[in-house]
This record gives structure tokens, C-alpha cells and sequence, in this order.
């Protein structure tokens, strides 16, 4: 993991994460989602894990 650290006047603050990780723990833990209702957004939990791109453009990559 990398991460870049900015300064603010009070107390410092992250500004970057970079994170790498094997397909061996992404595809499983992505497939293992996949038919997860959530309730409070009354839909697939991946519409909310997938951010912007939404379950019909999601994948493990």
C-alpha cells in the first residue's frame, strides 16, 4: 500500500491511497457479493460497491 500524506494547518491528512492486491482475493470476494441484497437501498449491494460505474458495468477488475 502507498499512501501520500498532505499537510494541513491543524493536523496532516490523506490524500492518496493506492492499493494492490491479487486476483486470487478480488474475483472470489467480487463473485461472493454478486447476489447480495441490500435493504436500505432497496436493491443488489454491488449498486452501492460499485460506485459510479453501477452493477451493469462493475467488475472484479
Amino acid at each position: 500500500m502507498h499512501v501520500i500524506l498532505g499537510n494541513c494547518p491543524a493536523y496532516d491528512s490523506v490524500w492518496t491511497v493506492e492499493m494492490y492486491t491479487s486476483f486470487y482475493y478480488v474475483d472470489p470476494t467480487y463473485y461472493s457479493c454478486e447476489n447480495v441484497y441490500f435493504p436500505q437501498i432497496n436493491g443488489p449491494a454491488m449498486n452501492l460497491l460499485c460506485g459510479p460505474w453501477g452493477l451493469q458495468y462493475c467488475t472484479p477488475e
